[in-house]
């Protein structure tokens, strides 16, 4: 059965309205697996100590590149990233660079690729994983239902709250009010793509 601690009134079923004539609003929450590119931070040229490294994301337009590159089954990608400027992600690690070309022989046919800047490798200094977000939803401009992503503090406490308790007081910045998120249990955490509870606001 749902869990309705959070409504205000003992006897009905369903949220009370509140004495001053407002309504609480009620909006799904979301939890997606989706793909996220990273890169070594040793790549930011920062002198650090190449057995010490972080992997850093990256920024929004360079995620959706890398993952059209990979589902098209292209060979490689040429991104712009702010931190170190334009450079070439190779999808196959296997392939090396040579005077802004890679080859490699697969069988008795060569392959080459035109490379800008640097060249990195997928598996190497470029990583791919797997990862939750959560989302709330929300409406369009042009009145057609849509997703958007709570901030990223919040992605870290749903994803704890996921695996214990089911209620939680947030404050995002999407918001001007705190929410209440109210999340059901699920049996698959590995579902891609899954409606896991209700945030509530005044």
């Amino acid at each position: 059965s749902t869990d309705t601690s959070y409504i205000s009134s003992d006897n009905d079923s369903i949220p009370a309205t509140p004495s001053n004539g407002s309504v609480q609003e009620c909006r799904g929450i979301f939890r997606t697996l989706e793909p996220v590119w990273y890169y070594k931070s040793s790549l930011l040229n920062n002198d650090q100590d190449i057995n010490e490294y972080q992997w850093i994301p990256f920024n929004d337009e360079t995620q959706s590149q890398l993952e059209i590159g990979l589902t098209s089954k292209n060979t490689h990608c040429i991104v712009k990233q702010e931190e170190f400027g334009i450079c070439t992600i190779v999808y196959d690690c296997n392939l090396r660079s040579n005077n802004q070309q890679t080859r490699t022989n697969q069988g008795q046919h060569t392959l080459t690729i035109k490379a800008a800047g640097p060249v990195y490798h997928m598996g190497k200094e470029i990583r791919r994983t797997i990862t939750p977000i959560w989302w709330f939803e929300d409406d369009y401009s042009d009145g057609t239902k849509g997703m958007c992503r709570f901030e990223h503090k919040n992605q870290i406490r749903l994803e704890a709250l996921s695996d214990g308790r089911n209620n939680l007081v947030l404050t995002d910045a999407a918001f001007n009010v705190p929410l209440n998120a109210v999340l059901e249990r699920s049996n698959n955490s590995n579902v891609r793509d899954e409606l896991h509870g209700f945030m509530y606001l005044e």
